[in-house]
């Protein structure tokens, strides 16, 4: 896994409220077929980011699973 923080930016501001800085983070996740795995991938970049300081982290869109094929990933999909 790999991990990014972003350098903090000021938020859009109006004329009754003051600038926020905001921190994020960024996980690059190579999911694979061990859901468990993968989730604590997510879990230590959720704790580097914690420590470094960011208020929000972005994940990838297929973090949880990613079978053999795209079949495979079809059947072990969660429920919605």
């Amino acid at each position: 896994a790999n991990f990014f923080i972003l350098p903090p930016t000021s938020s859009a501001m109006s004329a009754t409220t003051s600038p926020r800085i905001a921190r994020a983070a960024i996980a690059q996740l190579r999911s694979t077929r061990d859901k468990q795995s993968n989730l604590m991938n997510v879990a230590k970049c959720a704790g580097w980011a914690q420590r470094d300081g960011a208020q929000m982290m972005f994940l990838p869109e297929c973090l949880g699973f990613m079978g053999d094929s795209a079949e495979h990933t079809l059947n072990q999909a969660d429920p919605a």
